[in-house]
């Protein structure tokens, strides 16, 4: 039969070093969740919808940034500040203009408006000279890309490298932006 032991008389006998296992590198362990739902009803109709949801693997644990503070922006285009965070993965600007009344103009014109440029342009200006022999200098331009109503949102991820920049159409507008790397 077994007899009980006695961890008194024999101890168990412990390794030498206790060995973690190794970290697993091929494995992230931040992601970024979406999950979106976008509602349509027309008159007495029913109401149509359409969902995604989504899970992102990041390859980093960098922190995201969210600094919680609000950017006036007038009519100039100003850069979209991303932070530490230098190749974002998912951007979200957030239009914190209030919504005017209703009015039966469209959407594109309503004031507090913002306009996103994901890349600037640069085109030649000419400066001197007529035709083919004229003189020009590169100047840079940013058009809008995107267009954000008052108190919406956009998310996307942008393509690397670009200058991203932000204005509001007419008047001023007040935004945020929460950044994640990718």
């Amino acid at each position: 039969m077994n007899e009980p032991i006695d961890f008194d008389k024999n101890p168990p006998q412990q390794p030498a070093s206790i060995e973690r296992l190794p970290e697993r590198k091929d494995v992230p362990s931040a992601r970024l969740v979406v999950v979106e739902q976008v509602y349509h009803a027309a008159g007495n109709e029913a109401c149509k919808t359409h969902g995604k949801s989504y899970v992102r693997w990041l390859p980093s644990e960098e922190q995201v940034y969210d600094p919680q503070r609000k950017v006036k922006v007038g009519k100039e285009w100003q850069s979209v500040d991303t932070g530490w965070v230098k190749n974002v993965g998912t951007l979200v600007i957030i239009n914190h203009t209030p919504k005017g009344r209703f009015r039966k103009e469209s959407a594109e014109d309503r004031s507090g408006v913002l306009e996103v440029c994901l890349a600037p342009m640069t085109i030649s200006e000419i400066v001197d000279g007529p035709g083919m022999w004229a003189k020009t200098k590169d100047v840079q331009t940013s058009l809008p890309h995107l267009v954000i109503l008052p108190e919406e949102t956009a998310r996307f991820t942008p393509v690397r490298g670009n200058a991203i920049s932000v204005r509001c159409r007419e008047g001023e507008g007040v935004y945020s932006v929460f950044a994640v790397e990718g």
